[in-house]
């Protein structure tokens, strides 16, 4: 009522008088309310935030506890070809960025990773990091910005 029932901006069949998304084609695809263009979360409700840090939970850290990264624990130190990186139990890091370098400070790894849980295993290291020695590992929160650098020595 009030409103041009024959006006269709974005051709979705909803009259923009009725939909709540009168500009954007594929409307509200997750289901939550949002119009897709404005959506913070997409693929989940942007009104559920469990821990009330203003991120939806989709996209937050579950309600789970931010860590200390000085709680990471990497084994085995000395390595040969992998290392696990064993995050507190129930802990999980949003995004994360590794990195190792050697005693020159040319990085010589990048990896990134998203939703890490429990632990981490980076495989196949004798690929590039080919002699004994000393290394460098940089593991770096992105969401909180903390970092931790651990000393590695490749047997």
């Amino acid at each position: 009522p009030g409103f041009d029932d024959a006006v269709d901006t974005d051709g979705d069949g909803t009259p923009d008088g009725c939909d709540p998304c009168p500009l954007d084609i594929s409307d509200d695809s997750d289901g939550d309310g949002v119009c897709d263009s404005d959506d913070i979360c997409p693929g989940f409700d942007d009104a559920v935030d469990t821990n009330g840090k203003g991120i939806p939970d989709g996209c937050d850290t579950f309600g789970l506890e931010e860590i200390d990264l000085e709680d990471i624990k990497i084994f085995p130190n000395p390595f040969d070809n992998s290392i696990i990186l064993q995050l507190p139990n129930n802990k999980m890091i949003d995004r994360l960025e590794i990195s190792i370098y050697n005693l020159l400070g040319q990085r010589i790894l990048l990896n990134m990773y998203e939703r890490a849980i429990n632990s981490i295993e980076i495989k196949n290291l004798n690929s590039i990091i080919t002699q004994q020695g000393m290394y460098i590992l940089k593991v770096k929160d992105l969401d909180i910005g903390s970092t931790s650098i651990i000393q590695l020595v490749k047997k």
